[in-house]
């Protein structure tokens, strides 16, 4: 539970970094000549800064109460803003020191063509695939760094326009084409503002499913899930109550099994649940599986019926070492020996069942029979084998041989009754 206290010092916090962020920003504006070093350092010293309002950002959403939570996810959202122009700022600072440091390093620049002086920056450019919902992120850096530079043409803008493009953005590009049609061209194949809302949209509906309890694969559901909804809110789709239902809904199809137990066993009432405290249990979901380890790769259902007969005795009804769960149907409501798909099957079709799954024939259990301690044994020959294995043509010689048939016995699949067979 959040006290004012705690609210105090995180505001203290949150001033503190935009004081820092305010001495950036009065950096930047100062007219002096900047050298490479000075501006580097306050790059660095503006990433240290982002760290801490992560760590900040994390804080407030631990702390701060559900009625103040909007006021102050925007108040930190501007925050956030704010570091990502001071970014951008600060390179385009470096990179046009960079080009004119190099226009000064060549004796006989004036007498060359601009375009064949220039060398491509140090500082690296953004690179835009063709994936729709990253273009408005591209262009904004690119404008930024390229478009508004006034010491460069139109030939060298479009050059590291061209030099930028990749995959199906590059396929977009004619040798005819000069800066502003090329530019144009990109605007109108991506700035689709529907197909962009789409796409995030559709990023966290078709989101994998989560099989086993995985601490990468979470963090991978939790990330698509922040960054889709981010983008979502730039574009001014902001959430609502109905869209927080539906989100919850939609991502509780995505969790594993066991963490849609626990996330029910934490809620205490029959109300709808929060998103946002949804998204903290699954953080600290994360934390959780992320401390013990837990990463638990996929397996076939032969390996699982291995490693729960090597690892624990807990799968076992301790009276009669009876699987908990039903190999043939997987659910923990009963047994095999319960189940009405195998209870409908023919005594032969039973042992083929049980020997396919490496089952005591005379418990059912995850062992051999010379390893059995039930004390049972058939109800019809009192042979070391269970009730519903039955035929009265077959023998068992030891756990390895195959049954022993006796031709003028009664057919292999005839079925016997069921009902008394229960307790065995």
């Amino acid at each position: 539970m959040s006290t004012d206290t705690d609210i105090v010092v995180l505001n203290r916090k949150k001033g503190s970094i935009k004081g820092q962020l305010t001495k950036l920003h009065t950096f930047i504006s100062q007219k002096e000549n900047k050298s490479e070093t000075v501006i580097t350092t306050h790059l660095e010293i503006l990433s240290r800064t982002s760290t801490k309002f992560e760590k900040l950002r994390t804080e407030f959403y631990r702390t701060v109460p559900d009625d103040d939570f909007e006021e102050v996810e925007s108040s930190l959202s501007e925050i956030e803003d704010d570091i990502f122009q001071l970014e951008v700022s600060l390179k385009s600072l470096l990179h046009e020191l960079r080009l004119n440091t190099s226009d000064s390093n060549s004796s006989d620049a004036k007498s060359i063509d601009k375009t064949v002086s220039i060398k491509l920056p140090e500082l690296p450019l953004p690179v835009f695939n063709g994936k729709i919902e990253e273009w408005n992120s591209f262009k904004q850096q690119f404008l930024n760094l390229i478009n508004d530079n006034p010491n460069l043409t139109e030939n060298q803008k479009c050059y590291y326009l061209r030099s930028c493009l990749r995959n199906e953005a590059k396929s977009i590009e004619t040798s005819e084409d000069n800066y502003q049609s090329l530019l144009k061209a990109l605007e109108e194949r991506f700035e689709n503002k529907r197909i962009i809302v789409d796409t995030h949209i559709k990023n966290i509906i078709n989101h994998e499913k989560i099989v086993h309890e995985s601490t990468k694969d979470l963090r991978k559901l939790l990330d698509n899930i922040h960054k889709n909804l981010r983008a979502l809110k730039v574009l001014k789709y902001d959430r609502n109550d109905l869209s927080n239902v539906l989100l919850i809904n939609i991502i509780l199809q995505k969790l594993d099994r066991e963490t849609r137990k626990q996330f029910e066993l934490s809620l205490v009432d029959n109300e709808v649940p929060d998103f946002n405290e949804f998204l903290e249990f699954l953080e600290r979901r994360y934390q959780i599986l992320n401390a013990i380890g837990r990463n638990v790769p996929f397996k076939s259902k032969h390996s699982d019926a291995h490693e729960q007969m090597n690892k624990t005795k807990s799968l076992f009804v301790k009276s009669s070492n009876f699987s908990k769960s039903c190999i043939l149907c997987n659910e923990d409501s009963h047994s095999l020996h319960k189940c009405e798909q195998f209870l409908h099957f023919s005594p032969q079709k039973r042992y083929e069942t049980v020997r396919e799954n490496h089952l005591c024939l005379n418990c059912l259990g995850f062992h051999k029979v010379a390893q059995c301690k039930s004390k049972h044994s058939c109800f019809h020959c009192k042979a070391r084998h269970h009730s519903l294995l039955h035929r009265p043509q077959l023998h068992i010689v030891n756990n390895d041989s195959s049954p022993s048939l006796n031709a003028s016995s009664t057919p292999a699949d005839a079925t016997p009754d069921t009902s008394s067979l229960s307790n065995v």
